[in-house]
Order: structure tokens, then C-alpha cells, then sequence
């Protein structure tokens, strides 16, 4: 049982974690994101800004 639970809470090799995601700018993020933003009114900038 002991090693089971090591076993799942282990990170692991390097190998064995996700890959990192690829380098996106901000812009391409805002284009990505913004139509879902709308409807929000005039928070949705400044809140999407401060996550």
C-alpha cells in the first residue's frame, strides 16, 4: 500500500512531465480571449488584466 501511494504522489522523471506550452505573446492571448469577455461591461478589461 505504501508503494502505491509513493508511487502516485512522486513526481517523477523529466521525462515523465508535461511538455511546457509553447511561447504565446500578449497580444495573441487578448485575440484569443477577448470575444469571450464581452457582455462583461466596463470590469472585463481591468479584471482580465489583474489575473
Amino acid at each position: 500500500m505504501v508503494h502505491v501511494l509513493r508511487r502516485l504522489l512522486s513526481v517523477g522523471e523529466a521525462s515523465d512531465v508535461v511538455a511546457a506550452a509553447p511561447p504565446v505573446s500578449l497580444r495573441e492571448v487578448f485575440r484569443r480571449f477577448w470575444p469571450y469577455t464581452r457582455g462583461g461591461g466596463a470590469g472585463s478589461f481591468p479584471s482580465s488584466c489583474s489575473a
